[in-house]
């Protein structure tokens, strides 16, 4: 089981990540007043600071690529993401279950940068207002200017994100019911190019504890360079937890490794690292740009790539006087004459 769980982790945060397009990070602090006091996961992407990475220069267009539903809507606003984007903040909540958090039923994009407000006045859909400010629907997706920041959010949801935005609705900045998600977030380096923090649901936290390992919280951070360094931080109740949880992790580690040289990604299983920072466990390791290229081809549609043959292993010949007390091989007699 905690194997099972452990697992659903990683694809689950990543699924989101690749579902909701450009859905990363940047700093994102000062929109915390902007998102609702029942969010469960924020993603942010600083365009900003990662638009000269060498690695963004060579993937950005991919990673849209690989959904291309956000890279339509991004277009249908004449939004330019490379150029015209600084900061983007995902916020999701309605999620039962680590494995189902791709399927966020509730969600708000906000998207800082220079946007052009003109572009949905030429869009085809439906216009409306709630307190002044005005909701351009189509199809399944609601947008608006909230101030200088464009919003998204799912068909039907957009009253309500403005209420949280226009400060008449309770938000994740101040709210009592957002204390967890704050502690998270102030325990996570947010000056990365990319940082996630994802609270775990009261369900997935009652399968792991049964396994014995204790996570109130997951956050992810991502430095983007000419490769992509990576840590990921399970935050646990205690410093005493985090021991524990180190020593199970320790077991999977392994099999983890193996998944990912599975996928293509054998370099950057060779660099995982586990270790325990008081009250969380880290896991860190580096992706190379060949190897998220090829893990952005997968997302396209691509199979995984055939793993190398196993090298053909001979017979184990025991060293003579080493460990276990073998002995030196008997003199073979020489022929007689």
């Amino acid at each position: 089981m905690l194997k099972r769980h452990l697992f659903s982790v990683f694809p689950a945060v990543c699924a989101v990540m690749a579902v909701q397009g450009v859905a990363f990070a940047g700093n994102g602090s000062a929109l915390m007043k902007q998102i609702p006091d029942t969010t469960q996961i924020v993603i942010v992407f600083d365009v900003a600071e990662a638009r000269d990475s060498p690695l963004v220069t060579a993937n950005f267009q991919k990673m849209l690529d690989s959904n291309p539903d956000a890279g339509a809507k991004l277009a249908a606003f004449g939004i330019d993401p490379m150029k015209d984007l600084d900061t983007v903040m995902f916020a999701g909540g309605g999620v039962a279950e680590l494995s189902t958090m791709k399927e966020v039923s509730k969600f708000v994009m906000i998207v800082e940068g220079r946007i052009p407000k003109k572009a949905m006045d030429n869009g085809t859909g439906t216009k409306s207002k709630h307190r002044g400010v005005e909701i351009f629907t189509k199809e399944d997706t609601d947008a608006a200017f909230v101030g200088k920041n464009l919003v998204f959010t799912r068909k039907g949801q957009m009253n309500a994100a403005i209420d949280v935005a226009l400060g008449k609705a309770k938000n994740a900045a101040t709210s009592p019911k957002a204390k967890a998600l704050r502690t998270a977030i102030a325990a996570t380096d947010t000056k990365t190019d990319v940082w996630v923090v994802v609270m775990v649901p009261d369900k997935d936290k009652t399968n792991m504890a049964q396994s014995g390992l204790l996570v109130d919280s997951i956050a992810i951070t991502v430095k983007l360079a000419s490769d992509l360094a990576a840590v990921m931080r399970l935050n646990a109740p205690n410093d005493a937890e985090a021991a524990k949880s180190v020593s199970l992790l320790q077991t999977v580690l392994p099999m983890l490794k193996q998944s990912m040289g599975g996928i293509g990604l054998a370099k950057a299983a060779g660099t995982l690292t586990l270790t325990q920072d008081k009250a969380s466990v880290q896991v860190a390791g580096t992706v190379t740009e060949a190897e998220l290229a090829a893990l952005m081809a997968m997302a396209n549609g691509a199979p995984p790539p055939t793993p190398p043959p196993a090298k053909p292993t001979g017979p184990v010949i025991p060293k003579t006087q080493g460990l276990g007390g073998a002995t030196k091989p008997a003199p073979v007699p020489a022929p007689k004459p």
